[in-house]
């Protein structure tokens, strides 16, 4: 299952997208990119979160 929620406001716009195993309902990957727009300049930030499984399947 994937879920996406985009948000804008003046200057700023946000992205998060989020990835869940259906049959443990677990969140398996997250991801969040924030823009900043001031100034004739923008900053982005970029954030991931990632789950695997142990090596060896532990």
């Amino acid at each position: 299952m994937r879920s996406t929620v985009n948000a804008t406001g003046e200057g700023v716009t946000l992205e998060r997208v989020t990835e869940m195993d259906s049959r443990t309902g677990l969140i398996t990957r997250n991801s969040k990119i924030l823009r900043i727009h001031a100034g004739g300049l923008e900053k982005v930030s970029t954030t991931l979160l990632t789950v695997e499984p142990l090596a060896g399947g532990n």
